[in-house]
């Protein structure tokens, strides 16, 4: 339906990559998209499996993650100077867009006019320069959660949804009139909730991080669980089940860590608005 609109019509496909790998922890999708005169080099975020978000969870010990590295890879391959190139992706993807774009050759940096990232998360590692990022647009709801962690050095742009907590991470909810997306303010919620995560991960030392990660991991693997629609259909219990299942020091290490996040009330907030937007989408 789409390839015969008047809006797409003219836009050709090419490049799709579509790569889990269990044994390395990665998951990373890409695809391009062309018209006579600009190409979109697009990455995707986190998918439906359980690798994917272990993957993402990962960037808060890992320096580089596998995904990162196929992303510089992929830029390099289609970032050609033939045409106009913008860089882009959602979530993981904006991430990986950013990542991508200021590791690449100079050449291939020269080729690129722009880098959005929707809602994407920052870095935690790396310390960049602003004034190499001045081609970096990073694009967050006005709740937004995913896109305020860790450091972030491109320029912000605020667009207003109508979804509520996590559920502004979906870019369907933000709102456009004619080509421009409508503005909007940071939420105080935002700020609390980026001061927290930043809080609670620089109280924790990077072998705490790795050993609550490497306990998820387990509990996921227990659980018997491989995709977020496996905990959609009753994988909560055995999620329980798993956690009560694991060495009595073991369970505070992820007790210990859970309560420092709901501490925050503006996390509890979130996820209580998360909730209640999940429960109306099914009565839907």
């Amino acid at each position: 339906r789409w390839a015969h609109s008047t809006r797409f019509a003219s836009v050709k496909m090419k490049g799709y990559v579509g790569d889990v790998d269990d044994d390395q922890i990665g998951q990373f999708s890409g695809i391009v998209f062309e018209t006579e005169k600009e190409r979109i080099i697009c990455f995707s975020g986190t998918d439906d499996t359980i690798t994917g978000w272990k993957e993402s969870i990962n960037l808060v010990v890992e320096e580089i993650v596998p995904a990162q590295k196929k992303a510089k890879e992929y830029l390099a391959e289609y970032a050609k100077g033939d045409k106009i190139n913008y860089v882009v992706g959602h979530s993981k993807g904006g991430n990986l867009a950013m990542y991508a774009y200021m590791h690449a050759d100079e050449e291939v940096r020269k080729n690129i006019r722009h880098v959005y990232s929707m809602d994407g998360p920052g870095l935690m590692y790396e310390e960049w320069n602003k004034d190499d990022c001045k081609k970096i647009t990073e694009i967050v709801s006005q709740d937004s959660i995913i896109g305020r962690l860790f450091r972030h050095f491109g320029k912000i742009k605020v667009v207003h949804s109508t979804a509520k907590g996590i559920y502004q991470h979906d870019p369907f909810t933000w709102q456009i009139v004619g080509k421009h997306f409508v503005s909007a303010k940071q939420s105080q919620q935002s700020k609390e909730i980026q001061e927290a995560f930043d809080e609670i991960l620089l109280s924790m030392t990077i072998e705490e991080r790795k050993e609550f990660i490497r306990l998820f991991h387990e509990i996921l693997r227990e659980s018997r669980i491989y995709t977020l629609t496996d905990i959609e259909k009753g994988g909560i219990p055995k999620i329980m089940k798993s956690y009560r299942a694991l060495k009595s020091p073991e369970r505070k290490v992820v007790f210990d860590v859970l309560r420092k996040f709901l501490s925050f009330k503006a996390i509890r907030d979130a996820l209580w608005d998360g909730m209640k937007e999940f429960k109306n989408s099914k009565k839907k």
